[in-house]
């Protein structure tokens, strides 16, 4: 799921925190868009598999690139991981895993921040005794951590219905010639059924099966009464198992069991885990502290914008924590009180309710519209299944939709400079 696409907008945020050229170098532009009903491909022979039956096949991107400068971008989550700690190391950031311990408390300190004035935390790291001052925290534990959903008292997480299979498979290990692919270079194809498959060639370099792709990252999802023994994003030793059931009713020419094939072989490409809904916290902040991320704001994966949202809290709360800090030491250069009178947390503490007050409503917004796209597109029965790839067909060609999503993009990229910033990246891009 995240990683597969990064909207312009986390583009654009990403330009502003200085990683999007790398990003830009690191993965590709898709050029189409195609749209396939599941319905019919159980009739269709191997040879027919050449998506002319498509609900709908588009270049929406182009028209994307054309009015806000840049079109979405494709890479493999690992990838954008890798880019990602990079650059923290870059600027001298640590970055602590294994025996480094796992902070398991965030205390408010009653007697002032270290800087001096009132506010600041202490962070409490498990099994070494430390317990060290701050300013604030940022809380980036992930949509089950412990620690952020003890502080935020975020309501515990309820069952979707759905389970998923994911992965990101190196296309040297597919079958030759077992593994058809649209006509058109780096196409996203979404086929749906009662659930959906997103496939995605990412990378460069490799066999021609893909065009120049050299992974095919991927998702099926499908409704479940049982729920698979693994986390959210995690897998368990019997997931390929599991996968190669739940695939047991499609053709053998089905792209499906070419990536089962694969998992086989190789189990750690193949995550399996049940999709939660997840309802925001009354706040995204607290004394002290703030949440980011899928810490603060953990959406249904249809409808893309996970990484998308924490790439927009990135910009905002280092936006806001720089005027912060400018603020408070020019209150304390012009004050004729004593310094330890100037409250620095007071001011830290208004910057999180800033934060709260713009990134709250947004996450609000795209949890909605991800149990919306649920609700849509994941219908069961052919009655249901039949309307849904009528209201697909006029959906998607829409071209008053697709200007309302690019506008609704631009309209809420917290970075002011989005067009200039991804005109900038444009040469980058390998379409």
């Amino acid at each position: 799921g995240a990683g597969v696409l990064l909207s312009p907008s986390a583009v654009a945020c990403a330009a502003w925190l200085g990683v999007g050229r790398a990003l830009a170098e690191g993965g590709h532009v898709l050029a189409h868009h195609a749209v396939v009903s599941a319905d019919g491909m159980a009739t269709r022979t191997r040879s027919e598999y050449d998506f002319s039956h498509d609900l709908h096949r588009s270049s929406p991107f182009e028209e994307v690139a054309s009015s806000v400068g840049a079109p979405p971008l494709a890479l493999p989550y690992y990838t954008l991981v890798r880019i990602l700690a990079q650059a923290a190391l870059a600027e001298g950031v640590e970055i602590r895993a294994g025996g480094g311990g796992q902070v398991v408390a965030v205390h408010e300190i009653e007697g002032g921040a270290p800087s001096g004035g009132g506010g600041g935390v202490e962070v409490e790291v498990e099994g070494k005794g430390e317990r060290v001052c701050a300013d604030f925290a940022v809380l980036a534990d992930g949509a089950d951590g412990d620690l952020s959903g003890k502080i935020l008292k975020r309501p515990e997480p309820e069952a979707s219905g759905e389970v998923m299979f994911a992965g990101s498979v190196p296309v040297q290990s597919l079958p030759g010639g077992a593994f058809p692919m649209p006509v058109f270079p780096h196409t996203l194809t979404q086929h749906f059924g009662e659930g959906q498959l997103m496939l995605v060639p990412t990378g460069s370099g490799g066999p021609s099966v893909t065009r120049g792709a050299s992974h095919l990252s991927w998702h099926f999802t499908h409704w479940s009464k049982a729920a698979p023994p693994a986390p959210e994003w995690g897998t368990h030793p019997g997931a390929a198992a599991a996968l190669t059931a739940a695939i047991a009713h499609l053709p053998s020419y089905h792209p499906l069991h070419a990536i089962a094939s694969v998992s086989k072989a190789h189990p750690h490409l193949l995550l399996h885990f049940p999709l939660l809904k997840r309802s925001l916290a009354k706040s995204l902040a607290s004394a002290g502290t703030c949440a980011v991320g899928d810490a603060a704001h953990a959406p249904l994966a249809f409808a893309g914008h996970g990484t998308n949202l924490a790439l927009e809290d990135a910009v905002v709360l280092s936006r806001s924590l720089s005027e912060a800090v400018a603020a408070a030491a020019a209150v304390q250069s012009s004050s004729t009180m004593c310094s330890s009178t100037i409250s620095r947390g007071v001011l830290l503490g208004d910057m999180f309710g800033d934060f709260n007050d713009q990134r709250r409503p947004r996450a609000a917004d795209l949890i909605e519209s991800s149990e919306k796209v649920q609700e849509f597109v994941h219908v069961r029965g052919s009655i249901k299944g039949w309307m849904r790839d009528k209201g697909l067909m006029s959906t998607l060609a829409s071209g008053f939709v697709q200007k309302a999503a690019i506008s609704d993009t631009e309209d809420h990229c917290p970075v002011p400079t989005f067009r200039d910033l991804l005109s900038e990246l444009v040469p980058h891009y390998s379409l």
